[in-house]
């Protein structure tokens, strides 16, 4: 199954994070709630797999970071199905508000995800292959949104999300529809 991966980050590096947020507290509870508009996407991530990178801007104004992956980014997943993947209109409709389940990074793959970014490679001016940052696409209604550097940005784990305008509920990362 394909992975679904939202990533979650917030804008400026000085943001202190929760106490519960902490890396030394209890996994179990070490998560946060976000409300927010998705303003960027992964274009690939979001089409061609299960994965998505997204960045949303928070009611507070903060730019967050997101990965999200119901099976733990495993290249030997099974095939993800419908309700495992992001709906189309959380990366089609800008003025949508979503509340996002989220937690630092867990495990090693986690860490290593959050502290990298989608890349691409292309050939250069000199016909040599060069490697660069993939840009990410802008959600209809958010192109005039001032994004800082993807690197800045503190990255959190998606648990599951909410459509506040609907009240249709994602899945938790283990693929399971919350009741």
């Amino acid at each position: 199954m394909i992975r679904f991966c939202l990533y979650v980050a917030l804008v400026s590096a000085s943001i202190a994070i929760p106490q519960d947020l902490s890396p030394w507290a209890d996994p179990k509870r070490a998560h946060t709630e976000l409300v927010g508009k998705v303003v960027r996407y992964d274009r690939y991530e979001t089409t061609m797999t299960a994965n998505a990178h997204i960045v949303i801007k928070a009611s507070d104004g903060q730019s967050i970071r997101l990965l999200y992956s119901p099976f733990d980014w495993g290249f030997d997943s099974p095939r993800a199905k419908p309700s495992q993947v992001i709906p189309p209109e959380m990366i089609r409709d800008g003025a949508l508000n979503w509340k996002f389940s989220a937690h630092l990074p867990r495990t090693e793959q986690q860490k290593i995800l959050c502290d990298s970014v989608p890349q691409e490679a292309h050939k250069g001016p000199d016909g040599q292959w060069v490697v660069t940052d993939r840009p990410l696409t802008s959600v209809p209604e958010t192109e005039d949104y001032q994004l800082p550097p993807l690197r800045s940005l503190t990255c959190l784990i998606v648990e599951r999300w909410t459509n506040l305008k609907t009240g249709a509920q994602g899945p938790d990362r283990h693929g399971y529809l919350i009741p």
